[in-house]
């Protein structure tokens, strides 16, 4: 177990503080081994009792409390699985902007302090870098919650050994030799394969303010702005996704805007998709790679 001593620092007008910091279960490698994991830390648990960030000893912009990350190696420690949470988090929009006009608008919607709290849960196969996180959600207190969901292999400690030393050269080198290593690192993304990915989000009145919003800038109706979202999503995915796929959306964008509940997008190939693949094909055809990766979009489901 390691317990670090509490933490303040304040460096271009910026103070931050830490506080409660332990790691329980730390794992260290034998000395002249290759670490393990790829060289990430290894643990049972860390946690953090708060975090704040603030400006000239003002009240804080950002507060972050109790957050807490639990690892589970499993058997032979082949398998990594995880979960972690912040109870509860604060953003203070109004001291980022010098703006009147923003600062009366925040105001009006009741967004000058955005607070929440953030979960997820997921697993990772060193064999062969299967990455899945199943849960990773953002709740916004009286705007709403995105929930992500992403599954991905090829992700093995060997890769993200080499993604570090070329991260490192990349700071170190000078500009022929980054530009050379960002290519590098384009063709190692390429071991990488797409499983699977959705995007959720269930409204809790974002949406309605939103439109609100736009309307007041525009000087028209919610309704009037709403209508004319159902049109123009249509008309900008046809160029895209062709004619079923457009239907679809546009078809799932109406229901939303009607009754705002959730609006989920996923993607789910038969067949893991290589990144490669993947970018080409959207190089050349977004309609085909829209069908090759099962690319749905559903509304209040």
């Amino acid at each position: 177990r390691v317990a670090v001593d509490d933490f303040q620092q304040s460096e271009d007008d910026l103070d931050i503080a830490l506080k409660g910091v332990s790691i329980e279960g730390l794992i260290l490698p034998k000395e002249a081994e290759d670490a393990p994991y790829g060289g990430l830390m290894q643990y049972r648990r860390f946690a953090l009792e708060s975090a704040r960030v603030g400006k000239n000893g003002d009240e804080p912009i950002f507060t972050l409390g109790n957050l807490v990350a639990d690892t589970d190696l499993g058997d032979g420690a082949n398998k990594m699985s995880f979960e972690g949470s912040a109870e509860s988090f604060s953003l203070d929009l109004s001291k980022l902007t010098d703006s009147r006009e923003a600062h009366e608008q925040l105001k009006e919607y009741g967004y000058e302090q955005l607070s929440g709290r953030v979960d997820m849960a997921g697993s990772w196969t060193l064999d062969d870098g299967r990455m899945q996180v199943s849960r990773y959600d953002l709740k916004l207190d009286n705007a709403g919650t995105l929930a992500i969901t992403a599954d991905i292999s090829g992700y093995t400690p060997q890769f993200l050994r080499a993604l570090q030393e070329m991260q490192e050269k990349m700071e170190n080198g000078t500009e022929e030799q980054q530009q050379a290593q960002g290519l590098a690192m384009l063709g190692l993304m390429q071991q990488l394969n797409l499983h699977g990915a959705s995007i959720r989000f269930s409204d809790a009145s974002l949406t309605g303010k939103l439109i609100a919003y736009v309307a007041a800038q525009q000087g028209v109706k919610p309704e009037d702005v709403a209508n004319q979202a159902k049109a123009i999503v249509p008309l900008m995915a046809g160029q895209y996704l062709g004619p079923d796929l457009t239907q679809s959306l546009a078809k799932a964008v109406t229901t939303y805007l009607d009754d705002p509940r959730n609006l989920t997008i996923s993607i789910a190939p038969e067949e893991p998709m290589p990144f490669a693949v993947l970018m080409g094909t959207a190089m050349g055809s977004p309609e085909a790679l829209a069908k090759q990766v099962g690319l749905q979009v559903l509304a209040n489901q």
